[in-house]
């Protein structure tokens, strides 16, 4: 495992795809073409156009956001904002025509295009061949500038199941929260998305419970809910928690 920073992940990936042989998938909630994003956009689209297996995930939160606000009701949205919805559209078909198979997951309701956080599916993954990147990075400009990490995994017990679930969000299988153990015990939490269910959430939680001495933890959110409750109660019983967080604002 190597863990980098988004500049960092960028980088590695475009090197690591130098020499790439079969496939380059990438995912994430967001996708939004920009100066850096599309370094990362152009990638998949090259390899679709030499042959290579190039797919990408895009939750439909990228076609129902822009700069964290929501393109919904259309009424509401500036004619500025139309025609960079449209751009983005556009990029999104090219890198189809060239090639690459996109899957747009998780169409909202009609709810959901109100309250469009809800139900949206926030995995991150990149891989290039047996190689994968998975973390919190969206590919989006602003999140290579924020502090956030992505974990580089060579290790093909862990590759394959990730690509595994990869493939289930892209033909759109994925419906259930699961956990993968493999071989050498290592654990994979798969949260799939259900709105008020976190099999991921549920395993930190217990976790915490179960600490004796330090609870380490970096996020890119303040810990709320039953997580901070976990978190509270562990130090009442004098347990050191140690939480990084990146700076408000």
């Amino acid at each position: 495992f190597d863990v980098l920073s988004p500049l960092a992940f960028l980088e590695d990936i475009e090197h690591e795809a130098k020499s790439a042989k079969k496939r380059i998938w990438a995912q994430a909630m967001e996708v939004e073409p920009g100066k850096i994003a599309s370094r990362l956009l152009n990638l998949v689209e090259e390899a679709g156009q030499i042959g290579f297996d190039a797919r990408l995930n895009i939750d439909h939160y990228s076609l129902m956001v822009t700069d964290g606000l929501p393109n919904f009701p259309p009424v509401l949205i500036s004619r500025d904002w139309r025609k960079r919805l449209q751009i983005r559209k556009d990029i999104f078909s090219r890198i189809e025509n060239n090639g690459a198979k996109i899957s747009y997951i998780n169409k909202p309701t009609l709810l959901e295009k109100f309250v469009y956080t809800m139900g949206r599916n926030h995995m991150k993954i990149f891989i290039v061949d047996d190689i994968a990147w998975i973390g919190g990075v969206n590919f989006a400009d602003g999140y290579f500038r924020s502090q956030d990490i992505m974990v580089k995994i060579t290790d093909s017990v862990i590759v394959d199941p990730i690509a595994q679930v990869f493939m289930q969000v892209h033909e759109n299988k994925l419906h259930d929260d699961e956990i993968f153990q493999t071989e050498h015990n290592a654990t994979l939490f798969i949260d799939s998305g259900q709105t008020g269910k976190s099999v991921i959430l549920d395993c930190a939680v217990r976790m915490v419970e179960k600490a004796d001495h330090l609870v380490q933890i970096a996020t890119a959110f303040i810990p709320d809910s039953v997580f901070l409750d976990a978190l509270v109660n562990a130090e009442n019983r004098g347990v050191r928690i140690e939480l990084a967080v990146p700076p408000p604002g």
